[in-house]
């Protein structure tokens, strides 16, 4: 389990920097609107916080698991 968490948490790491790269580097929008620094930052924000919820509730599965395993 250890080695198929850690491969799959390298998988999402790239997949957030490739994401975030391609926020931080596009012009517009989805709606055409020219992205500034600061709309950039607030869209890397919310992007950045998405990841750390799946972190989050991925360490919370984890320590759940690992309670229930100590009880057996």
């Amino acid at each position: 389990m250890k080695k198929t968490l850690l491969i799959f948490n390298l998988i999402l790491f790239a997949l957030f920097l490739i994401v975030a790269f391609f926020l931080w580097t596009r012009e517009t929008d989805g709606t055409g609107a020219i992205q500034t620094t600061h709309s950039r930052l607030f869209t890397e924000l919310v992007w950045g916080t998405f990841y750390l919820l799946i972190l989050a509730l991925q360490m919370l599965f984890i320590l759940t698991k690992k309670a229930i395993t100590h009880d057996k």
